[in-house]
């Protein structure tokens, strides 16, 4: 599990705080959500599943939505 998600939150997109996306079933063959879930909160950033897509906010600011 770990070297999995080490890897893609090791990822430059990750080091520079931007969003990045995975599809469910791909995310699920690795790790669980709760899993998931426990890193991202770990780390401070932001996890939104958008129907089919897990997307981590790569930073620990507050999110709003507006609509």
């Amino acid at each position: 599990m770990k070297s999995w998600i080490e890897d893609w939150f090791n990822s430059q997109a990750a080091n520079s705080g931007f969003l990045m996306r995975r599809n469910l079933s791909e995310v699920h063959q690795h790790v669980t959500q709760e899993e998931l879930t426990a890193d991202v909160r770990r780390r401070r950033w932001h996890l939104l599943q958008i129907g089919e897509q897990y997307v981590v906010i790569c930073n620990a600011d507050p999110v709003v939505v507006y609509c």
